[in-house]
């Protein structure tokens, strides 16, 4: 009976150390990162990630639990150029007179960067042109919300929206 309770034991102490490896190797381990645009699509991870935005605030992790991994950033640098790249096509696009395609463009900057006034005042403006005054004035009112303190881009935002109602 004694040699019984000491197999016993042994097992349910060895059980709990191989639960207890694990545990340890599953909080130990740090899922691959997402792309937010590729739709679950992951990051290569040789490449260094760029650290969180330092204007979301970091919460402190509660102690003996492990803090969740912080969500991947975009690299602001490639974001803004990304951006400013198709913000110039789709100019280029509307200065000839070709509309569509220039909706097109601006909107897959939309897609990159949606507090972009810039964006939507160009959308607003191509909408205009194709004489769609809803999606015009949409587009401005939207606008204003992202243009902070640029007077002349506000400027320009009330402007088609004034057209619009005319």
């Amino acid at each position: 009976m004694k040699e019984l309770k000491q197999g016993f034991a042994a097992r349910c102490y060895g059980g709990w150390i191989i639960s207890a490896v694990l545990l340890a190797s599953c909080a130990s381990h740090t899922p691959a990162p997402v792309s937010e645009a590729g739709g679950g699509q992951t990051l290569d991870p040789s490449v260094s990630q760029p650290s969180p935005d330092a204007t979301e605030p970091q919460q402190p992790a509660e102690s003996g639990e492990p803090s969740a991994p912080a969500p991947v950033q975009p690299s602001m640098g490639n974001r803004d150029s990304a951006v400013a790249a198709l913000l110039e096509r789709s100019l280029s696009e509307y200065r000839r007179g070709r509309y569509p395609q220039s909706v097109a463009t601006a909107e897959r900057a939309l897609r990159i960067d949606r507090r972009n006034a810039d964006i939507y005042l160009l959308l607003a403006k191509n909408y205009y042109r194709l004489e769609d005054n809803q999606q015009a004035a949409q587009f401005a009112q939207r606008g204003l919300r992202y243009c902070g303190d640029d007077r002349s881009l506000k400027w320009e935002l009330e402007r088609i929206l004034n057209k619009t109602l005319d």
